[in-house]
């Protein structure tokens, strides 16, 4: 059984045992109250969280499809969510300012990590869970210690809204957008690798 995901959907995509047309089986998830904005699976594959318009954060099993929980501490819309490589936390960013840290064996909120001065589109953990990465229309990108929530680093030399945000596989570099360009970081040196420049587009005739 295989699942795409698409942001409010699940699509099940099941093939038979004698290879006959795959079937597709559409559902629509009825929790959230408002467009939902970001979704994201467990590493487990066995959970998926959705952050929305209604300013919540839902837990989903995925085998059958059943609400487990409802993250409700923001104060405005959830623009990203990220769950940590072991599974165990889970982080929100908000139109809030702020970056949330949650607990997902008892769905509790560990932390609110607060540094951006405006909405945080995108947050990303390291692939050792120790470092959380969050990027900002504050023109930033925050590096943070899960553990206690401090702020370790701010690259800032942005003259733009910096939108999405991931972390390599290794950890050693992070990756952001600016405009139609990707920027390279490295995490040990916090200094500039590459920047990876795009084509603008080209409208009318």
């Amino acid at each position: 059984m295989r699942w795409l995901v698409l942001l409010g959907f699940c699509l099940n995509l099941s093939v038979s045992s004698s290879g006959a047309t795959p079937q597709a089986e559409l559902f629509l998830q009825m929790g959230h109250s408002f467009d939902v904005l970001s979704v994201a699976f467990s590493p487990d594959g066995k959970m998926l969280a959705s952050g929305s318009l209604d300013k919540t954060v839902k837990l989903w099993n995925v085998e059958d499809g059943k609400l487990l929980n409802t993250l409700a501490e923001h104060v405005e819309q959830v623009n990203s969510v990220a769950f940590s490589s072991e599974g165990k936390l889970l982080a929100s960013g908000s139109h809030d300012n702020t970056v949330q840290l949650w607990n997902l064996e008892d769905g509790t909120l560990l932390n609110t990590l607060n540094g951006h001065t405006s909405i945080v589109f995108s947050v990303d953990f390291s692939p050792n869970g120790k470092t959380l990465v969050s990027s900002s229309l504050d023109k930033t990108v925050k590096l943070w210690n899960v553990e206690d929530g401090t702020l370790l680093n701010t690259i800032n030399e942005h003259a733009s809204i910096v939108w999405f945000v991931a972390f390599s596989p290794d950890g050693k570099i992070i990756a952001y957008s600016i405009g139609n360009t990707v920027q390279l970081w490295s995490v040990e040196t916090g200094t500039l690798l590459n920047t990876l420049v795009g084509i603008p587009r080209q409208f009318g005739p």
